[in-house]
Parts: structure tokens; C-alpha cells; sequence
């Protein structure tokens, strides 16, 4: 089942928190590490990443795009996902939400700098 697939896979329609066996609270820890680590690439000092951290619409176009990647690594993981531990799971997961460290919003961060 890859990325170019139009069957929806039963692992698809699991929340990302249950793939990753991890509880909706650890996974709002993950999410937000996720978050912190991007932000903090694309500043340059703490008042920087306080404005983008705080910043809702950021944020919302952030998530939209680490969604796409969690669908690719929900579809990725399929076939053998109950053979995997949850920190084998972890490490396959930060493999696809890393590549969002390559995309982000111009417009968005220069609004929210300003």
C-alpha cells in the first residue's frame, strides 16, 4: 500500500497516537516536541521562537503538513506494524515527520515575526 494507493489501509484510520502505541497524552508531548524542534529552526533568537510558537495560523499550516507525512508513514508501516516495538515505531515516525524541517511558510513566518 504506497503513497500513490486509493485504498484506504485499516491502519490509515488508526489515530497516529494508537500506530505509535502511545497515549493521546504522550503523543500531544511528541507533537509538541515536533513543533518546538521546527520552530526552533527557523530562528534566530528566544524572542523569535516565542513569536512563532505562539502563532495559531502557523501553527494550523504546520500541522496540515505533518499530517501528510503521517498518512505516508500510516500507509509505510502497514505491513509489518504489529511486528514492531513502539520505540522501533517512534524512530520510523521521526523519519517522516523530519522531512517537514524542509517545508515551510514564508509569508506565514514574516507575518508572524513582524
Amino acid at each position: 500500500m504506497g503513497r500513490g494507493s486509493k485504498t484506504i489501509s485499516r491502519y490509515t484510520m488508526k489515530a497516529t497516537h494508537e500506530l505509535l502505541k502511545e497515549t493521546p497524552e504522550q503523543y500531544e508531548l511528541t507533537l509538541f516536541t515536533l513543533w518546538l524542534e521546527w520552530c526552533e529552526k527557523k530562528t534566530h533568537s528566544p524572542e523569535q521562537l516565542q513569536k512563532l510558537l505562539s502563532n495559531n495560523a502557523l501553527f494550523n499550516w504546520w500541522r496540515d503538513n505533518l499530517k501528510t507525512f503521517e498518512r505516508y508513514f500510516a500507509d509505510d508501516v502497514e505491513f509489518y506494524y504489529e511486528t514492531l516495538d513502539a520505540t522501533t515505531l517512534k524512530d520510523i515516525y521521526r523519519d517522516y515527520a523530519g522531512v517537514i524541517h524542509k517545508h515551510y511558510s514564508k509569508a506565514l513566518i514574516k507575518r508572524a515575526l513582524a
